[in-house]
């Protein structure tokens, strides 16, 4: 098909443009040099089988993966991962949205349009309209983890028009829907033609057909066709004509349905029962519209019903979309994509590269965010508590545990230690904070990426204006503010406790006992941290980070080495504790606070091109 033209849209606009792009899953070639024009302010339905590579190009457009090849605009800026500019025009629905279950759904919406940049005032009317406008105003303030699969569907479609988007892609958005919710859903699209493009992907074509004036259609990969849906329907379906029999005339419905089929202006018939279709070529539509009748009245048959079927878009993408072989089917019913034998070519480098946003943005509403959440799911107020308890704990167990052992010494075995002193609470506190510290540090971080990217609301985060930086940033400000409180109370309560049992401590030299740990902890939570960024498993985190931490360990027994490791805070922590003179911190800090930013410059680089 003839795509001349394919762009104008108002005024010859174009909205979207992709050419040549290719996809490649390993040997699996998912987009074979797909060019796409998407006119500006359409309705575009972007069709295809299971497999076809519409949800891949959709990913592609909307910075969530990146092509192997070619190049692609949306409303004018180039496709690329982490385009926080191209984020401000779009607005993106999921196939399968996934948002925070300890958020409401007020809440998920105000923070779509904080990372929009819509002001306060703005921001409060546009939520509740947007509430009402998907149905949601009753369950707004009720948590996500509440909602049913249509009540996400519906948040989901309120979070993708929030921001008014220039172009807004939806991917099966009548997934989970009841008939009301999809009935809403595309006479709010339909409102849109003219002022907002959408992308509309769906295998329901009734609906397609109803609101689209343009269609895409996708098979294993490659574009078959792409027109205005009416020279879509024109082109490809040919005449038919519909006869219903009254019943009892099955051999008459035989004769006539044979001396149908041998007439030249006849394409096809197909029988079933009393009915029989009749398909002929648009050339000979005015000899058929005169001769089917009188072949009727030839063979005596006694008619229900006759008349002209309308070609619909079920009948086009039935003709275009051969049928897979069984070869060809997966064990899910899906269509394989075909694979590309012999080496798959290296991944080209588009000739236009995405503009960059600044890269903190979007770093302050993400740490809000983290910080609530570390509160809703409690992790920061356990990690307090229990921070606490061995704050208070640690000089009471320094106190007592000489007596409880000389209670216990019977016979010939009695157990003498020295008196205790505050170097012994101090020297209690650090190892105590430094073991539950660290796993501690273990839990908070393990999962801080990995479970973003598994759960799918790392996609949800990344399809809105903000940097991947400012994402990793704000997560690991937020479990760096968790330690830092949970370390401050433990060190509070320990210098109270001291102060009781023993004798009071330097306060400057508690605090810098409490920053000293405080970094020792955030650096054992930014090597978890990179581990997190390497994969979608919070337990292959976890273990990952452990592998990390035996290796320090193993390292550590080097004389040279141990100076500079985050262990090695220890020492001079509890000497400026006590008020005497502590060795060089210089060297130990730096190294500290270099490792720290390494972790984060790795974390960063295996992050940067990862595809959500």
């Amino acid at each position: 098909m003839s795509n001349a033209g394919a762009g104008a849209g108002p005024g010859g606009a174009t909205a979207i443009s992709a050419h040549g792009l290719t996809k490649h899953f390993g040997s699996i070639l998912a987009l074979d040099a797909l060019d796409l024009q998407v006119p500006r302010g359409s309705v575009f339905g972007l069709l295809g089988p299971n497999g076809a590579g519409k949800t891949t190009t959709i990913r592609i457009l909307v910075g969530l993966a990146r092509a192997t090849s070619g190049t692609a605009t949306v409303a004018g800026v180039p496709v690329g991962l982490d385009g926080a500019r191209l984020h401000r025009k779009v607005g993106y629905l999921d196939q399968d949205p996934r948002f925070y279950s300890w958020m409401t759904g007020r809440e998920l919406l105000q923070l779509t349009g904080r990372l929009h940049g819509l002001d306060a005032g703005a921001l409060r009317s546009r939520v509740g309209e947007t509430l009402e406008q998907v149905g949601l105003l009753a369950a707004g303030d009720r948590r996500i983890g509440g909602y049913s699969g249509g009540m996400r569907q519906r948040l989901g479609i309120g979070q993708a028009v929030l921001a008014r988007p220039d172009i807004l892609i939806l991917d099966e958005p009548v997934t989970a829907l009841d008939p009301e919710g999809r009935r809403n859903l595309l006479e709010l699209v339909r409102d849109m033609r003219g002022t907002t493009t959408v992308v509309f992907s769906s295998h329901i074509l009734g609906d397609v057909e109803r609101i689209c004036d343009r269609v895409a259609i996708l098979d294993r990969g490659r574009l078959i066709a792409d027109a205005p849906l009416r020279e879509l329907l024109a082109e490809h379906v040919r005449p038919s004509y519909r006869l219903v029999a009254a019943p009892g005339q099955n051999e008459r419905m035989t004769a006539l349905a044979e001396h149908l089929a041998a007439a030249p202006w006849v394409e096809l018939t197909q029988a079933d029962g009393d009915t029989l279709r009749v398909s002929v070529s648009a050339s000979d539509q005015a000899t058929a519209e005169h001769s089917i009748l009188p072949a009727v009245v030839a063979d005596g048959v006694v008619l229900e019903s006759f008349e002209r079927s309308v070609p619909t878009l079920e009948d086009v993408f039935l003709e275009l979309v051969e049928p897979p072989g069984a070869d060809e089917l997966d064990g899910r019913g899906f269509v394989r994509p075909r694979q590309v034998r012999g080496a798959v070519p290296e991944r080209g480098v588009p000739t236009a590269v995405a503009e960059r946003e600044p890269i903190i943005s979007g770093f302050r509403t993400l740490l809000r965010s983290e910080l609530l959440e570390q509160w809703r799911t409690l992790k920061l107020p356990l990690t307090t508590a229990v921070f606490a308890l061995l704050g208070f704990g640690s000089p009471l167990l320094a106190r007592f545990t000489p007596e409880i052992l000389k209670a216990v010494g019977t016979g010939s075995i009695q157990i003498t230690l020295p008196t205790p002193t505050a170097a012994d609470a101090v020297a209690q506190l650090l190892k105590n904070l430094g073991q539950f510290g660290a796993l501690a540090a273990v839990v908070l971080a393990m999962g801080a990426v990995a479970s973003e990217k598994d759960r799918g609301t790392a996609a949800f985060v990344l399809s809105k204006p903000v940097s991947r930086v400012a994402f990793l940033a704000a997560k690991m400000a937020a479990i760096a503010s968790t330690l830092g409180l949970a370390t401050v109370v433990a060190v509070l309560a320990a210098w109270f406790y001291t102060l009781v049992l023993f004798t009071q401590l330097p306060i400057g030299g508690t605090a810098a006992l409490a920053a000293l740990q405080w970094l020792q902890l955030v650096a054992f939570a930014a090597i978890t941290f990179l581990a997190s960024t390497l994969t979608s498993s919070a337990v292959a985190a976890a273990g990952t980070a452990i592998v990390a931490f035996i290796i320090l360990g193993v390292v550590g027994i080097l004389p040279n080495v141990s100076p500079y490791l985050p262990t090695s805070l220890g020492t001079p922590a509890e000497a400026l504790a006590l008020g005497v003179p502590a060795d060089p911190l210089i060297g130990p800090i730096a190294a500290t606070l270099g490792l720290i930013a390494g972790m984060l410059v790795l974390a960063w680089l295996a992050f940067a091109r990862q595809e959500l």
